[in-house]
C-alpha cells in the first residue's frame, strides 16, 4: 500500500511538468502552421492548394488580388498569437494577460473544429466548399488536420489548469 501511494505522489508531480511539455509541443505545432501559412505566399497556387485553398482562393493567386496572402497572413498570425499563449503559459516567455482564460478557450475551440469538420465533411460538404478546398469529403487531409487540432487543442485545454494559480 505504501509502494502504491509513492508511485501517485510521483505521478502527481510529474502531470504539472507533462502538462509544460505537451503544451510546449503544442505551441510549436502553432508556429510550425503559421510558418506553414506564410510559405504558401511565396509557393504560390499548389501551396495554397495544398494547405486546403477553396478552388477560388487559389485562382486569385496568379491575379493582383490581396486576398490570397492577406488571408494566410492573418491565420498565420492567429496561430502565432496563440502560441505565444501557448509559450506564455508554460513560461517561456513573459506571461501575456489573460491566459489563464485564453488557454482553454483557444483549446475548445481547437476541439471543437477537430471534431466538426469530419462531421460536416460527411454530413454537409457543401457547407465546406467556401472555406476549404480538400473537404468535402473525409479524406486524408480532413483527418490529419483534425488529429492536429485535437493534439493542440487538447494540450491548451489541459495547460488552462496550469494557469489556476496565476
Amino acid at each position: 500500500m505504501n509502494g502504491q501511494l509513492i508511485v501517485l505522489e510521483s505521478q502527481e508531480r510529474n502531470l504539472p511538468q507533462f502538462r509544460r511539455a505537451y503544451l510546449l509541443a503544442a505551441s510549436a505545432v502553432m508556429v510550425v502552421g503559421a510558418t506553414a501559412h506564410l510559405a504558401v505566399i511565396g509557393i504560390g497556387p499548389r501551396g495554397y492548394a495544398a494547405l486546403g485553398a477553396p478552388a477560388g482562393l487559389v485562382a486569385m493567386v496568379g491575379t493582383a488580388s490581396y486576398r490570397p496572402a492577406a488571408t494566410c497572413v492573418a491565420i498565420a498570425l492567429l496561430l502565432l498569437l496563440g502560441a505565444a499563449y501557448g509559450f506564455s503559459g508554460v513560461g517561456f516567455c513573459p506571461q501575456l494577460p489573460g491566459r489563464r482564460y485564453v488557454l482553454p478557450l483557444v483549446g475548445a475551440g481547437l476541439i471543437a473544429r477537430a471534431v466538426l469538420l469530419p462531421v460536416a465533411a460527411f454530413l454537409q460538404p457543401a457547407l465546406l466548399l467556401g472555406i476549404c478546398g480538400k473537404c468535402q469529403v473525409v479524406n486524408d487531409f480532413v483527418l490529419f488536420t483534425s488529429a492536429l487540432c485535437l493534439f493542440v487543442g487538447a494540450a491548451y485545454a489541459a495547460g488552462g489548469s496550469l494557469q489556476r494559480s496565476a
